[in-house]
């Protein structure tokens, strides 16, 4: 169990999304480290990035296509689209 998270990331199907997005997101809010959450979709390059701005505010920015790159602010890294889904088929 990881206990002072700071980015959690999910890969969402269509069966998950509205758990995903509602209240697992609001239990995970309530973690004082945790400052991002990035939900991958399971079959399209889309990726939704939410970061904390305040205690209470969030941020949310849609990250689409192949050829994309995603900002990961909380652990100071970038990643690519194309890494993310590197092997997947029916892109």
């Amino acid at each position: 169990m990881i206990i002072n998270p700071l980015l959690i990331i999910e890969v969402s199907s269509p069966s998950t999304e509205a758990h995903d997005r509602g209240s697992k997101f609001f239990d995970y809010a309530t973690i004082p480290s945790f400052e991002e959450y990035m939900i991958l979709h399971q079959n399209a390059p889309i990726a939704q990035l939410s970061n904390r701005i305040n205690a209470d505010d969030w941020h949310l920015h849609t990250i689409e296509g192949i050829d994309a790159q995603i900002e990961l602010k909380s652990i100071g890294c970038s990643i690519a689209m194309r890494d993310i889904y590197n092997k997947t088929e029916n892109l």
